[in-house]
């Protein structure tokens, strides 16, 4: 019994310490790269050279809905969690076995503490404090977060409007074919530089979210299935939310690359001069590589990714 709750107290060290180094090197490296995160996200939000998607209305709604739901969730979340702790402090105490390396009760998570804290005082101000500064950075973390998987949106948006250009050719007179054909060519060019430019950026930092999100959430998933615990639970399924969210936005950028080539290939390309012909033909071998975004060492994000991770974790 006395091993099996020291286990349980180690789980608990090990989970907040990846969760810190996670916070601090993930911040670190994204505060180093801010320039050119600014940079990025002006030119993914410009639309004066090739005028606005028809959907970008509706995109910028489901957005705003999206970015709502996960900071009222995450702070609802934590809200919920704090509660629990604070209420459970009866259990936790009785439960306590080594004067020494007993828990810290009552508060939000495992610290060490040169006082007491049986102090209700002092205990609620340490929890306050707790709660304070893990929100704001549970609020800074949804926020760079929110703000990844929007930009491979705005980018798959872009594509889906390139692709709706693309279709629209067949319909025009053909003296104006060779012009809107440039056109999509230059928007084309302009979405691989988007595309190369957020993978040069973030290739890294997604290499390190994922690789201390499957540590974190491997011993989250251990600690469940040793004793179910429902606030451990409940953390498990904000991982794998903001995971699948990126996945699935890296997905539909690859699904609609994909689509490029086929719809390229259907404006008969082969009856246009041979400078304008070439350029086509080029595109379409570019579109046979997918758009993809980079996840370091792991390849790109997609639904085939994140497979990989709930297999490695479990």
């Amino acid at each position: 019994m006395m091993l099996a709750k020291i286990e349980k107290w180690e789980q608990k060290k090990n989970i907040m310490l990846n969760k810190t180094i996670y916070f601090v090197y993930s911040f670190s490296l994204y505060l180093g790269n801010l320039n050119d995160i600014v940079h990025l996200a002006k030119k993914v939000q410009s639309f004066e050279e090739f005028g606005e998607p028809r959907d970008l209305p509706n995109f910028k709604n489901r957005q705003n809905k999206l970015m709502k739901f996960l900071y009222v969730n995450s702070v609802g979340g934590m809200l919920g969690y704090s509660a629990w702790s604070y209420l459970e402090e009866p259990t936790c105490r009785r439960t306590s076995f080594d004067q020494y390396r007993r828990e810290t009760c009552g508060v939000l998570v495992p610290i060490y503490v040169p006082f007491n804290l049986d102090n209700p005082l002092v205990k609620n101000s340490v929890l306050m404090a707790q709660i304070f500064h893990i929100v704001v950075s549970l609020m800074c973390a949804i926020t760079v977060s929110c703000f990844m998987f929007t930009c491979i949106d705005m980018i798959t948006l872009k594509m889906q409007h390139l692709n709706e250009n693309l279709e629209g050719v067949k319909e025009l007179p053909r003296d104006q074919k060779k012009g809107k054909l440039i056109w999509c060519i230059n928007y084309h060019v302009h979405i691989i530089g988007l595309t190369e430019e957020y993978n040069n950026i973030f290739s890294t930092i997604n290499a390190v979210h994922f690789t201390l999100s499957g540590v974190i959430m491997a011993l989250l998933i251990y600690q469940v299935l040793q004793e179910v615990v429902l606030k451990q639970a409940i953390q498990l399924l904000g991982w794998f939310l903001i995971i699948g969210l990126t996945c699935h936005a890296g997905q539909k950028l690859i699904n609609e690359s994909f689509s490029l080539s086929e719809i390229v290939y259907c404006l008969d390309w082969y009856e246009y001069d041979s400078q304008l012909k070439y350029y086509i033909q080029i595109m379409m071998i570019r579109s046979q590589k997918e758009l993809s975004i980079s996840a370091g060492i792991f390849n790109q994000f997609s639904y085939q990714f994140f497979h990989f991770v709930r297999i490695k974790i479990f």
